[in-house]
């Protein structure tokens, strides 16, 4: 059994991807800064290569609020410095294109994390970075 199992649901608020066929969760159209989930009511909170999308930070204490307890809250991000080699892949097609990046230092959002409560450390391996939070 891995932490994957169970009823698993996505968010997004692309109606054009949520339309594209898929392997894995469910969807549903919204926004990740204001989840149409109750508090406390999710067990853990994945967001892969998300945050350098938005305009600001306010998505980790959105996952504060819905996690439960003793969930965990994984996120994910790409490094600025392959900016570049993401670029290129959108353009020859071969990654969905994600818009503009607002590139944040991994201080920033370590301090946020701390701040919306979560106890948090970061791994790495380039060329994106995770990060865990655990309510503290």
């Amino acid at each position: 059994m891995s932490w994957f199992d169970g009823n698993r649901i996505g968010v997004d608020f692309s109606r054009g991807l949520l339309g594209r066929p898929h392997e894995g969760p469910d969807y549903v159209l919204a926004d990740v800064e204001t989840c149409p989930f109750r508090n406390e009511s999710i067990n853990s909170v994945l967001w892969l290569d998300v945050i350098e999308h938005l305009p600001s930070l306010k998505v980790i204490d959105e996952a504060n609020r819905i996690l439960s307890g003793r969930g965990v809250f994984l996120l994910s991000t790409a490094e600025k410095k392959y900016e570049l080699v993401l670029n290129a892949l959108e353009k020859l097609g071969l990654k969905l294109p994600e818009g503009p990046h607002i590139w944040r230092r991994h201080e920033e959002i370590i301090r946020k994390m701390l701040d919306a409560g979560f106890a948090c450390t970061r791994w790495s391996k380039v060329p994106v970075s995770f990060y865990k939070g655990t309510k503290s």
